[in-house]
């Protein structure tokens, strides 16, 4: 000990002058310091995505190429408390440095003649960390200290040791406990045993230890001399100190979950870089809706049909639930996100052109409408088989997807007056004027996102579970509430708005329940021809697209809980044979729906509706010359529809054999 003693007056002596003025500088420096506003945790961050109740789906690497999740605002109190039993038992009772251990290390350190030991707290280690580990020296260790006297300051001590542990190296390009909890176990950092967070704490003291095969022992004794000092303070119990001992080291790291990478890119696109993100995806569902596109993309690959979206919506939040932007293994345009990427709409306007005349009174269910041979200046729409009708059904033609009569019934309606209806749905994409779409519009003659046509459908449906909620006798079938017609959303959010705004929706509910029905009863492809009889499985409005050229599948469902989108195609806009949407794309929509809740169908509106006799023949409303005639229940429209056309008196000769003019033959009235 003497000797001890006069070598350390030895040094003081040989060094007085020199630490003098470095003691004056650095008090100088660090009252500039300790005013100063710097941060100086200027560290890049990964991009985070969780499912609903905080499972990882994703993450994407920090723009210094490590495993660097955010900064987590709790931490598990087993952590702290080994991080603490290891790195700084005083943690809570100093501000920002322990003279008790900067002493002892520094005697240590003139006894070996070298540094071997630092006496750093964490505060002064989070500091180190922050200043990208410079090379040791009394200087830096000085301002170390002036830095940690600051962050004491400046933050609490909750809020240190959360940024220790988000910057805490853990070997290899792993940074901080939540990043070391997935890629070393694969599970939450909230969610790891005694011997984990005691590998944890002790890790980032010599993290090259983890690597496989290197110094595992070293690390072991590490670890386990921590669980002895944590059962010597009673913080675990024996059992709990035995069975962690029999716990094996993680062998190599884990890969981060990717179970949707496209939303994770689609969120960074709009402004959620570096961020935790806590979507509504439900994790089994995402999981399954992955597995079926997979399933279908090995027999469409086969006629090369490549890429494949889905998306599942909650109708009464607009949650998305599943979001499989793109098959990640395909051989072509694996990262394109299809569901945001805009493609032809091929029939999908369809149904909304359908309702938008109900909802004028232009139309009716059944009302007959031309189904023949139409030739306009550089444009001559034709039906998918080629073939006419003559005459048919507006419910059939919707049914079957017919082209020419929805061209018709566009001329009537104008496509300026739809265009119109389509941006009061939300079909933002339309940005050109009417004149560029003409009457193609209707076949699909517009784009739109797989996104963008899932949120009309759902605020359509919507609207109908928002008229079976409300039991007041004041709410009127044409008044909606805000958020009805909404953008979807994929984060977690508050509670929809349900107060009523009384104004008027783009389509009652009258409108969208008959649109609906009609949807309903569309057959199911061929893959699924028993699925319609058996009364257990969901009740379904579905209508597909395919787009000119074979380049795009559609395929949207609508149950009363949820409304499914689904593409198939090829992003780089190639066309193929058998790329049809009742082919391609319903059997994954079917696929889907299989898996769903079962539930009820929308019951009824009980407004909104009149009573009407229709002509049997023709769909019209009855005139006083139509034969027969049945009594209808139909949407009130803006304006009455007009009386059946085809009934009415001619004049004939007595016979009745040939049709006269009454002015030269005599006549007989029919």
């Amino acid at each position: 000990m003497p000797n001890l003693k006069h070598r350390f007056t030895s040094w003081i002596k040989q060094h007085l002058l020199v630490s003098s003025i470095v003691l004056s500088a650095v008090l100088l420096y660090g009252g500039i310091l300790l005013f100063s506003s710097k941060n100086p945790f200027n560290a890049s961050y990964s991009t985070v995505l969780y499912a609903e109740g905080g499972k990882l789906l994703g993450a994407s690497i920090s723009e210094d190429e490590q495993w660097r999740f955010p900064v987590q605002s709790t931490l598990s109190p087993k952590y702290i408390q080994c991080v603490l039993t290891f790195e700084d038992r005083y943690f809570y009772y100093h501000l920002g440095f322990n003279p008790i251990s900067i002493l002892r290390s520094l005697f240590h350190n003139i006894q070996k003649g070298k540094t071997t030991q630092g006496g750093s707290t964490i505060t002064q280690q989070l500091i180190r960390l922050s200043r990208k580990n410079p090379k040791r020296s009394y200087w830096e260790k000085l301002i170390e200290l002036i830095y940690a006297i600051k962050l004491e300051i400046t933050h609490s001590k909750d809020e240190i040791i959360n940024l220790y542990a988000a910057h805490a190296p853990f070997g290899g390009n792993v940074v901080g406990i939540e990043a070391a909890a997935w890629r070393y176990f694969g599970r939450d950092a909230s969610n790891l045993s005694w011997a984990e967070y005691a590998l944890l704490a002790v890790l980032p003291n010599s993290p090259s230890l983890l690597f496989p095969g290197k110094n595992s022992q070293l690390l072991l004794d590490k670890r386990n001399r921590l669980l002895h000092s944590l059962l010597s303070r009673q913080s675990i119990d024996s059992t709990t100190y035995t069975l962690s001992l029999r716990e094996p080291l993680p062998s190599k790291p884990k890969a981060i979950a990717q179970l949707a990478p496209h939303l994770l890119h689609h969120a960074k696109q709009h402004g959620h870089q570096q961020e935790r993100i806590l979507s509504t995806i439900s994790t089994p569902l995402q999981l399954r809706l992955t597995r079926i596109l997979n399933r279908h993309h090995k027999q469409l690959e086969q006629n090369n049909i490549d890429n494949l979206a889905a998306l599942v919506v909650d109708i009464q939040t607009g949650d998305v639930k599943a979001y499989v932007g793109n098959i990640n293994h395909s051989k072509r345009s694996p990262h394109v996100d299809i569901i945001q990427a805009q493609r032809s709409t091929g029939s999908l306007l369809k149904p909304l052109l359908y309702g938008a005349m109900l909802e004028s009174g232009d139309l009716l269910p059944k009302q007959l409408i031309a189904d023949i041979p139409l030739f306009f200046r550089n444009y001559t729409p034709k039906n998918f088989n080629r073939g006419f009708d003559g005459v048919v059904p507006a419910d059939k033609a919707l049914t079957r997807s017919l082209n020419v009569p929805f061209v018709q019934l566009l001329q009537t309606y104008t496509y300026p007056r739809f265009h119109l209806k389509l941006r009061q749905l939300g079909m933002n994409s339309l940005q050109k004027a009417p004149n560029h779409y003409g009457l193609s519009l209707i076949l699909g003659g517009a784009e739109t996102s797989l996104w963008e046509i899932t949120s009309i459908y759902a605020s359509m449906a919507r609207v109908l579970r928002t008229t079976e909620s409300t039991k007041s006798h004041l709410y009127r079938p044409t008044d909606y509430r805000e958020h009805q017609y909404i953008p979807l959303n994929q984060e977690e959010k508050q509670a929809l708005n349900q107060t009523p705004s009384h104004l008027h929706t783009p389509l009652s509910s009258a409108t969208i329940w008959t649109t609906l029905q009609t949807l309903r009863g569309l057959r199911s492809p061929n893959t699924h021809s028993g699925w319609n009889h058996f009364s257990s499985n969901q009740s379904l409005a579905w209508k597909t697209g395919t787009s000119f050229g074979f380049k795009d599948a559609w395929a949207i469902g609508i149950t009363s809980n949820y409304v499914i989108g689904v593409w198939t195609g090829n992003a780089d806009n190639e066309g193929r044979a058998g790329l049809i949407g009742v082919e391609t794309s319903a059997p994954i929509l079917f696929d889907i729906v299989d898996g769903l809740p079962k539930s009820k169908w929308f019951t009824k509106p009980k407004q909104g509706f009149q009573l009407a006799n229709i002509c049997t023949i023709s769909g019209f409303r009855k005139s006083r010359y139509c034969p027969d005639y049945y009594q209808a229940s139909i949407p009130v429209g803006v304006k009455p529809t007009k009386n059946c056309p085809y009934h009415k008196p001619i004049t004939t000769n007595l016979s009745k054999t040939l049709r006269v003019n009454k002015r030269c033959y005599p006549h007989q009235p029919v």
